[in-house]
């Protein structure tokens, strides 16, 4: 079975991490973010420092199918969690209410984004960027898709959501919002966020637990309850530069 190494540095400090995104999958993985952050300090790890972007505010339809409260309607979505999680995990991470725009590419940029254009933004802030990874998250009514790749250009590298789908930032697309929470249902199935961004945890704690990953990532069908990995491409590196040594290994009295 095919491997890839991620880089040592992702062990030897804290991690940057940023959230483009804090609405159907954003919200979810940042309060999953929160317990990685938890496991890894409890490991022994640095840990990670997450700064989250997001320029919508929380509206009515955003109820049920988001993490967000009746209190918390006309409240930016970022600073609305991330002061949640400061508070709760005693954390010192940052919001920022604006649509990603950031001047540099962290460790790990992990992307919810519901637009082509958004994707083209990002994508093209990253694509110079070389050894840094790039998660993105994408889904439709009851399915979804989860690319962990690298940034940059270049061959040599893991392929990211842009490489293996280039159709994802072609074109225009309407991202009119949802006016109530029937309409929103109506648009995607209540859990398919929740859903999608288990796989997209799981997989970035499999990052960090072992220090390499066997599938670049996966395809989810709510509707038929399935999950198809993606496996890694024939062409991808075995191994990053500096690659990782050792996973990170639970202590038996942890178990």
């Amino acid at each position: 079975m095919r491997s890839y190494k991620v880089t040592r540095t992702l062990f030897s400090r804290v991690v940057d991490i940023h959230l483009a995104g804090c609405g159907g999958n954003g919200c979810h993985m940042l309060m999953g973010l929160c317990q990685l952050q938890t496991a890894l300090r409890g490991l022994g790890h640095p840990g990670i420092h997450v700064t989250a972007w997001d320029p919508d505010n929380v509206s009515s339809a955003n109820l049920g199918r988001q993490l967000f409260t009746e209190e918390e309607l006309g409240q930016n979505k970022a600073v609305t969690l991330v002061t949640r999680a400061n508070i709760a995990f005693g954390l010192e991470w940052d919001a920022i209410p604006l649509a990603y725009r950031a001047s540099r590419v962290p460790d790990i940029l992990i992307s919810c984004v519901d637009s082509k254009q958004a994707r083209a933004t990002i994508h093209e802030r990253v694509r110079h960027a070389a050894g840094h990874y790039w998660m993105d998250l994408g889904n439709g009514p009851d399915y979804g898709q989860v690319i962990f790749g690298e940034a940059g250009r270049g061959k040599h590298r893991l392929p990211n959501v842009v490489d293996l789908h280039p159709e994802i930032i072609q074109g225009h697309e309407d991202g009119a919002p949802s006016c109530s929470l029937a309409e929103a249902l109506g648009r995607q199935e209540l859990f398919i966020n929740r859903a999608l961004t288990a796989h997209a945890l799981h997989l970035l704690w499999t990052v960090f637990r072992r220090g390499e990953i066997t599938t670049a990532g996966c395809f989810l069908n709510l509707r038929e309850m399935t999950v198809i990995p993606i496996p890694l491409p024939s062409s991808a590196p075995r191994k990053a530069n500096g690659c990782a040594k050792k996973q990170i290994r639970i202590k038996s009295n942890n178990v």
